[in-house]
């Protein structure tokens, strides 16, 4: 069954309660963790997994970006496997929903903490993408973009235009209109899209929104990383950090006491670079 998750490409859901797999079969599915990619939820309720199992699931999560439901309850995690799984999220920013019976309080606050901020990373992360959708949908095309010097440069021969004599108006008018038309197609083949290079690869693998939008959005960030570090606004900070800081007057108050946007960047950042 393992090796049969390793290839796997449909399944997304694995229910293996009440199977008495124990730290040896933990160490098998641990290996099929480390590469499988489309498993969002597993359940491992009540397998007898001890504080080794714990280690080698810490081992195949860090590397692991699909799985956001992991159930562990009733299983024999004591302090080092809690310790274990709590040092899963340091480098993890997929799970957002753990079952456990963890009894150290402050270790279980901190999971909860990082269970949060995956949360929230996730939804920044379908902000940010959705907007880099939009981007490229609605980007105009580049033969259609006018910028502020070639505005600047109709009006500056309009005016001279103005100065030409009225017999020769017309001759003037006609012959310019002829050249504005040659310089205006030169300008427009030599005018480059606005949309990031990066975004059009992420988007030969993702071509509609349809598709977009059934995939994770941190693992699809996490794996282009040059998205994370885009800047299509003139905001003085990369795209993604806009989404994470950007504040209305109404949030401003609860974003002061509340910095989790602040380590769900830092922590995926972390990420990204490590």
């Amino acid at each position: 069954m393992a090796k049969a998750f390793k290839v796997n490409s449909t399944i997304n859901e694995v229910g293996l309660s009440f199977n008495n797999i124990q730290d040896t079969g933990t160490k098998v599915l641990a290996d099929a963790f480390k590469v499988n990619s489309t498993i969002t939820e597993f359940k491992l309720q009540a397998n007898n997994i001890g504080d080794i199992g714990s280690s080698l699931l810490r081992k195949a999560l860090k590397l692991n970006s699909s799985i956001r439901n992991l159930n562990l309850y009733n299983n024999h995690i004591r302090d080092i496997g809690t310790r274990s799984l709590v040092e899963v999220f340091k480098l993890n920013a997929t799970i957002q929903a753990l079952s456990w019976d963890g009894e150290d309080t402050m270790l279980s606050l901190n999971v909860e903490q990082q269970l949060n901020i995956n949360t929230l990373l996730e939804k920044i992360g379908r902000y940010f993408l959705t907007f880099k959708y939009l981007l490229y949908q609605l980007s105009p095309h580049p033969s259609v973009i006018i910028t502020a010097n070639e505005e600047n440069e109709e009006i500056f021969r309009d005016k001279k235009k103005r100065k030409v004599c009225q017999q020769e108006k017309e001759k003037v008018i006609t012959e310019g209109s002829d050249r504005d038309k040659i310089n205006s197609r030169r300008r427009k083949q030599n005018q480059r899209s606005v949309l990031p290079v990066e975004f059009v690869k992420m988007l030969s693998d993702y071509l509609t929104w349809e598709d977009l939008s059934m995939k994770n959005a941190v693992p699809m960030i996490i794996n282009n990383p040059h998205l994370f570090r885009s800047c299509s606004l003139n905001s003085g900070m990369t795209d993604f950090e806009y989404f994470c800081f950007r504040t209305d007057e109404k949030q401003r108050g609860i974003d002061l006491q509340n910095n989790q946007k602040k380590m769900a960047y830092e922590k995926l950042k972390r990420i990204i670079l490590s």
